[in-house]
């Protein structure tokens, strides 16, 4: 089984900070939330049976309504976020966790604000689980890496060994489980992905690549390139 966490629990404060009072992931881009736009990919994908969103605690009754709205029927629940992204993967198991059939799925963790992620990306995490215990998304940089130190070039990375993260990030739900606990243990509550809560337990993660219309929606800029990157897609 392979079960979809979509985290949209942030406030997302670099977004529209003055005029747009409410978490970005309900900003009305193209004539739909963003939140709308992952949940619809994540829903048509055919190796998705179940989906859980995890919303900030204020806007759980606006997520339900756009969950109705488009019919997103794999849509099985909305968790209550936490204060940081670990916790609101936590919230998600401990949901999961409650049904005593749950066994052991695949977890595909997904932001939202990731809206034009692919189904290949989905599909290269979930087949990379036949495999692996754990897998991330990554894109290479074609830009020259630097390390700085006050405001000096202190040294030049060798970028091909050199990758930003991206979601889905995807876990057997019993390894995800245990590493949560055992960051918990060790009084870590700020990860800012799972990965590095697997990299704690000395786990490896497979890494499977993923693509620059993975972006995630951070500012206002960022709109420009969605827009053109939507525009494509819809040629």
């Amino acid at each position: 089984m392979n079960i979809a966490i979509i985290l949209a629990g942030g406030n997302g404060n670099r977004f529209l900070s003055d005029t747009v009072k409410f978490p970005k992931q309900f900003y009305e881009f193209c004539r739909k939330e963003v939140i709308a736009y992952s949940l619809e990919t994540f829903s048509s994908h055919p190796k998705i049976d179940k989906i859980v969103v995890v919303s900030n605690y204020e806007y759980i009754k606006k997520t339900e309504e756009i969950v109705s709205k488009y019919g997103f029927n794999k849509v099985i629940g909305v968790c209550p976020g936490g204060i940081t992204r670990q916790a609101s993967v936590y919230s998600a198991i401990d949901f999961l966790s409650r049904d005593p059939n749950i066994g052991n799925p695949n977890i595909i963790i997904h932001d939202a604000a990731r809206m034009l992620v692919s189904k290949k990306i989905i599909s290269d995490n979930i087949d990379a689980l036949e495999d692996h215990d754990s897998v991330a998304t990554i894109i290479g940089i074609s830009d020259t890496v630097i390390e700085a130190e006050d405001n000096k070039i202190k040294s030049t990375l060798d970028r091909s060994h050199v990758f930003l993260m991206q979601t889905p990030q995807s876990f057997k739900l019993d390894l995800l489980r245990s590493a949560h606990k055992f960051a918990q243990t060790l009084s870590i509550n700020d990860a800012t992905d799972d990965a590095q809560l697997m990299k704690l337990m000395n786990k490896d993660v497979f890494l499977v690549m993923g693509d620059k219309a993975n972006m995630k929606l951070t500012t206002e800029d960022d709109l420009i390139l969605l827009k053109a990157l939507l525009d494509n897609q819809k040629e």
